[in-house]
């Protein structure tokens, strides 16, 4: 929440060259297997996969990024080591906030800037039936993330940008015993929302 209430007031402060704008699509994986939605495809789900991030850049090495993201579970995909009935989608929603450090030295091109990050989260997964003939109720968690990518810088105004995120539920409450882990993978675009170009590219 003070990550968030910094990254809105810098945005006043700012003349728009340190924030970013980003829009881009989403596969989230909830097979209990973090490189599901690179290596499984029915682990991938990607239905109404929209993400929409702003970013705050403080210095040339670190940022805050907090974004949203829409997906759903559709029939016949892994959850869980379970097989998602038909007509049981299950709609995701997610609230991130994460903190980005540029491995600027990593890469040769000056236009890549890989990063790594960590953050928290907040998730909710609406109810849903699997082939284990058990119901799940909607439920929210908290989560902790952490994570890999890289931003391209096409131009000053325009780039590129790829993320891999693992998301760790905490558990507590309820129905803690069913809160698992997911993993996101994300790719889009970004822009400097003064359009004249980012300081920090």
């Amino acid at each position: 929440c003070s990550a968030s209430v910094t990254m809105v007031h810098a945005q006043y402060r700012s003349s728009g060259e340190d924030v970013l704008f980003h829009l881009g699509l989403n596969a989230v994986g909830d097979a209990g297997v973090y490189l599901a939605p690179f290596t499984k495809s029915n682990a991938r789900n990607f239905s109404n996969p929209l993400i929409l991030g702003v970013e705050y850049h403080y210095s040339r090495k670190s940022s805050v990024k907090a974004s949203i993201s829409f997906n759903k579970y559709i029939a016949g995909k892994d959850i869980d080591g379970h097989i998602l009935l038909t007509g049981q989608e299950a709609n995701y929603t997610a609230i991130d906030v994460d903190h980005k450090f540029k491995l600027n030295n990593l890469s040769a091109v000056d236009d890549l800037k890989p990063y790594i990050f960590g953050g928290l989260g907040y998730t909710n997964i609406s109810s849903y039936s699997t082939s284990a003939t058990r119901t799940i109720p909607e439920i929210g968690r908290l989560t902790f993330n952490a994570g890999f990518g890289a931003d391209y810088w096409i131009s000053n105004s325009f780039g590129f940008n790829i993320n891999f995120s693992g998301k760790f539920g905490m558990r507590s409450g309820e129905y803690q015993e069913l809160i698992t882990n997911q993993s996101q993978l994300s790719f889009g675009v970004f822009s400097p929302l003064n359009f004249r170009g980012s300081r920090w590219r």
